[in-house]
């Protein structure tokens, strides 16, 4: 069976390479002496980089929009340009001055919340892709 060597958490070397002041204290290639967990995290989207207190606006959003339309409605499809429009809408308040719109929620967190669904519906192949087909791959390499 092959062992899975880690990084130190101090030093960031492999444990097998730790140059740290613990480095003589390793006892095996998974522990090392500083104490710290190994956590195999390269590669791995940190999703503690994400702004807490924005993503907290958008939370609201979601759950206003659960409650007016249904748990995951977004997921069932529809013209990407509706979340496209929308996000647009929102951020045109916005600049036009008003940060909240007519139930309470914040403007920008709308528009982030339309584009997070438009995304999801790309990725997942819900809904339909219906931009202008004037902009087709033989001129921007827009895929369709």
């Amino acid at each position: 069976m092959n062992q899975i060597i880690g990084k130190c958490n101090k030093c960031n070397e492999s444990i097998l390479n730790c140059r740290c002041k613990y480095q003589d204290k390793i006892i095996d290639t998974k522990k090392c002496a500083c104490k710290e967990t190994i956590k195999f995290d390269d590669g791995k989207p940190d999703f503690t980089l994400i702004p807490q207190e924005a993503l907290l606006e958008v939370a609201k959003v979601f759950t206003l929009g659960a409650e007016k339309y249904g748990v995951f409605n977004y997921s069932n499809g529809t013209n990407l340009r509706r979340y496209i429009a929308a996000a647009n809408r929102h951020i045109n308040q916005w600049l036009r001055g008003e940060n909240t719109d007519e139930i309470g929620t914040n403007h920008l967190a709308n528009a982030v919340a339309s584009l997070m669904m438009a995304l999801d519906n790309q990725i997942t192949n819900n809904g339909s892709d219906d931009r202008n087909p004037a902009y087709t791959d033989k001129i921007y390499g827009i895929p369709f």
